[in-house]
């Protein structure tokens, strides 16, 4: 009985701090952040069938395992007529967006079934956070132009040059790296707030929030930077609502009197002389120059599904569909849900993210329920909050933009909501009973 017991707990770390060292691996090295990854989900595997860990909030994303793949099927059986050709394997390929994630949603429960292990790795996010800053600033402000590579490639880190877009770091695009600083920010003014005895790493969390509201002016975007403002009433509760709501009417305003061409052009000079020239130029008319609003993909996105709503159309299907009827480049419905409707129909869009909204509002009714959203945050756990913020966060982002293309945001998308149904089963107990320090 010694043994076995002694060999739970060996497991149980093991699985765990491999979970630890992918999130911190996660940014800056995907590939070896997937190697430990793929230990804790073994490990947690294990834990999930030896504990029973089984419960009714698993049920959705069970049905999904098994039906995703039946829709798939019935599109290969019943392909979607139209006048050009799209590979058949790609629908089977993007089942590899969804089907994994949704077997480390089950096995990464243990990691995350506690506030004290949520808040290791709201730490640990933070953590993995600082390459892509690095990378940022040097990117932005000293023209880091060049890919730097490690183990024979396993590692790269591509540094863009930078042009219209804004800073990208090790992301692909501007769009993505604003979704991750967005996500990671509610955990570093958690940070900040908590540590009002500690120094010095209060000092260091006031440097990482400096650092990261930065990066995500820089990004340039605009979903990024709303954001910003989002996550802050969340944060600091509805009473920074009396000071932030003006700061956003009179920004929201200069903008728009900077940017509009229909306003009087002494208004216009005015707006323009007290807001930066990189701001307003973001909202201009001409920043949309060559690119295709979102409106008119969602609107495209729309019509194809009312073809097929049952059964959609095959994930990859929607980018060679709107190449042909507009004759112009995008490569997702740039809405995660109609994405997702698009690509396997309105009933899976329509469990999944039903389940999700259920999830975050039964959250945040119970930690309001726990006294996590009253007046003064200094008396909270503010890592629950902050938990919860950052999941909205990255659910915004997924609304303008599907950012889960990108595989470490996907990641994070799912360990967050994994937390936050963690949050709603509450099992607050031990650590594998060994102190984390």
């Amino acid at each position: 009985m010694i043994d076995n017991a002694v060999n739970d707990t060996f497991i149980n770390r093991l699985g765990f701090y491999s979970f630890e060292i992918g999130i911190i691996f996660l940014a800056s090295a995907f590939p070896i952040s997937i190697i430990f990854f793929l230990v804790s989900a073994l490990v947690g595997c294990f834990i999930y069938i030896k504990e029973k860990k089984f419960d009714l909030l698993d049920l959705p994303i069970i049905i999904c395992i098994f039906l995703m793949p039946l829709i798939c099927l019935l599109q290969s059986l019943y392909p979607y007529k139209n006048s050009f050709e799209i590979d058949p394997s790609l629908k089977w390929v993007g089942l590899l967006n969804w089907i994994p994630f949704f077997f480390l949603f089950l096995f990464f429960k243990s990691y995350l079934d506690t506030d004290k292990k949520r808040e290791i790795t709201a730490k640990l996010f933070i953590i993995g956070t600082f390459p892509v800053l690095l990378s940022g600033f040097g990117q932005y402000f000293f023209k880091w132009q060049i890919s730097l590579e490690a183990f024979n490639g396993l590692i790269i880190w591509f540094q863009k040059p930078i042009t219209t877009q804004g800073l990208s770091g090790l992301f692909s695009n501007p769009n993505y790296a604003g979704a991750w600083f967005n996500f990671v920010f509610p955990f570093v003014m958690a940070s900040f707030l908590k540590y009002t005895k500690n120094t010095l790493k209060k000092n260091i969390s006031l440097v990482f929030l400096i650092a990261i509201c930065t990066s995500i002016i820089l990004t340039k975007s605009r979903s990024a930077w709303g954001g910003l403002f989002f996550a802050l009433p969340f944060l600091l509760g509805p009473y920074s609502l009396i000071w932030l709501v003006p700061i956003f009417i009179v920004i929201f305003f200069g903008i728009y009197f900077a940017s509009s061409e229909s306003i009087n052009i002494n208004i216009q000079e005015f707006a323009r002389l007290i807001l930066p020239e990189n701001l307003w130029m973001e909202f201009n008319s001409d920043s949309y120059t060559g690119t295709e609003s979102r409106l008119s993909i969602w609107n495209t996105a729309i019509n194809l599904l009312r073809t097929r709503p049952t059964i959609g159309l095959g994930a990859g299907s929607f980018a060679l569909i709107y190449y042909n009827l507009k004759k112009a480049y995008v490569g997702h419905a740039h809405n995660l849900p109609l994405e997702v409707a698009v690509n396997f129909g309105l009933p899976i869009s329509l469990l999944i993210f039903s389940f999700i909204f259920f999830i975050i509002m039964i959250s945040f009714f119970k930690l309001v329920k726990n006294n996590f959203f009253k007046k003064n945050i200094l008396k909270i756990s503010l890592f629950e909050r902050a938990w919860w913020t950052s999941f909205i966060m990255i659910c915004i982002s997924n609304f303008f933009d599907v950012v889960l293309y990108d595989g470490r945001l996907r990641l994070v998308f799912w360990i967050l909501f994994t937390g936050l149904v963690q949050i709603v089963n509450s099992k607050e107990d031990s650590i594998f009973s060994f102190e984390q320090n």
